[in-house]
């Protein structure tokens, strides 16, 4: 198993359903959503332990507020990237990436840390 695979695990099975198809990371210019996190770090692939590194860069050491305030900071330079990326899929991520942007937000206690 990955390092550190089970923390993901714990938050993705307290995830609602819905929001599984939330992207949470765009890696070469690939939407990244709980779902198929889940699926390749299940499946220990090079693309699953990039996600999971990713996330733990995000996460760990942050305050709750910090991370989401990190996390929204990295969707506007990936969306600035994707504006001018020629790759048809791209404009479709802009969209996936805003709304995430519009809709994350922060519930509990914001100092809360992941060690």
């Amino acid at each position: 198993m990955i390092k550190d695979a089970e923390l993901f695990f714990k938050v993705y099975s307290g995830l609602p359903l819905g929001e599984r198809k939330t992207t949470i990371a765009v890696i070469n210019n690939q939407p990244i959503n709980w779902n198929l996190a889940y699926e390749e770090i299940s499946n220990e692939t090079v693309l699953g332990k990039r996600i999971l590194n990713t996330l733990k860069r995000l996460l760990k050491g942050n305050s709750a507020k910090e991370s989401v305030e990190k996390a929204k900071s990295l969707m506007k330079r990936n969306i600035s990237k994707l504006r001018t990326d020629t790759s048809p899929d791209a404009k479709d991520y802009v969209l996936f990436l805003f709304n995430n942007y519009l809709a994350l937000s922060l519930f509990g206690d914001a100092q809360k840390k992941i060690q």
